[in-house]
């Protein structure tokens, strides 16, 4: 799998997958903040993030591979050749989603789901997932220990104004990464057999 990923792998994909994944971040954040954590899950968090060393790695490295192989890499690659591309990727993205057992998470990791599942579709590469996978926990990690008071982006940001121009920047930047994406990598994936 591996290996026919690196084959796969474009490089300049890359820099389109961070943008669009920061940009997700920020188009997703507000959703964080309406739908409602479980205690246990906000207790668990508030542990794994106080040891700042280890809850990086396990964040930010370990869940992003660990999960993109699974969730693309294996049962997404399963269901491309089973259903069509659009419904391959809303059950593994809703899948994805399932396993955060978090309210919170569910729509958020819906959404992801998604993005990481048309970006596995397009490019056919596990290592693009990878890193954007990694780029979103990353960005989580260090918003979570720099905006500690509501872990959100808009808070942050006093003027609302601001922030509304910001946000809609956002969804254009992942709109136009997506069309990007989609029109500069377009393949005949439904009959791939290199998936």
């Amino acid at each position: 799998m591996i290996q026919n990923d690196l084959k796969q792998l474009r490089l300049s994909f890359l820099p389109v997958a961070f943008v669009s994944t920061l940009a997700l971040f920020f188009v997703v954040d507000p959703l964080d903040q309406i739908l409602p954590s479980s205690k246990i899950h906000l207790n668990y968090l508030e542990e794994l993030m106080r040891l700042k060393t280890y809850s990086f790695i396990v964040i930010v490295v370990i869940v992003p591979i660990l999960e993109e192989i699974l969730f693309r890499g294996i049962i997404l690659r399963d269901l491309l050749h089973k259903f069509s591309p659009f419904r391959a990727i809303a059950i593994s993205a809703l899948l994805f989603a399932a396993i955060h057992f978090n309210l919170a998470q569910l729509v958020t990791g819906f959404i992801g789901g998604l993005f990481l599942g048309y970006l596995f579709w397009q490019t056919k590469s596990i290592l693009t997932c990878i890193s954007a996978h990694m780029v979103y926990n990353a960005f989580s990690f260090f918003s979570y220990h720099f905006l500690r008071t509501n872990f959100s982006i808009e808070s942050a940001i006093d003027n609302t104004p601001i922030y509304l121009i910001l946000y809609l920047a956002a969804a254009l930047t992942l709109a136009f990464s997506i069309l990007f994406i989609y029109k500069t990598n377009y393949t005949k994936h439904i009959n791939s057999t290199n998936l």
